[in-house]
């Protein structure tokens, strides 16, 4: 029997066949990885600007109208994140929108936004 040969059946012309697999999958295998990596950042992001909103609201309500929102959304999400504060009567309404790294073909956001509302007694 020969060396490329397997139940009596030759396998010469496949070889390498694997390596030509292997390269024509693996850029989509990457594009994939960074996607997914590219939305666990934005989750993240997401969740830390809801959180500075919720901040900025909840301070407001305990401390009325006494509050820095900029310094304390700037602590909470970055120097690079908004804050707009609406007041209706007893409600205030605190949106935030804090950027986010831009993936590389601008498939994903380049900002995210978050949004809370408290209430005073």
């Amino acid at each position: 029997m020969a060396g490329n040969t397997r139940c009596g059946v030759s396998y010469a012309a496949d070889r390498g066949a694997v390596t030509a697999e292997f390269a024509v999958i693996m850029p989509a295998v990457i594009i994939v990885a960074s996607l997914v990596l590219y939305m666990a950042h934005i989750s993240n992001r997401t969740i830390v600007c809801q959180d500075a909103a919720a901040n900025v609201a909840r301070m407001l309500v305990v401390h009325d109208a006494h509050v820095d929102a900029t310094g304390m959304v700037h602590a909470t999400a970055g120097a690079g994140a908004g804050v707009t504060v609406h007041q209706s009567g007893r409600q205030f309404t605190v949106t935030t929108q804090c950027p986010v790294t831009c993936d590389p073909w601008s498939v994903l956001p380049s900002s995210v936004t978050g949004s809370a509302t408290g209430v005073r007694p």
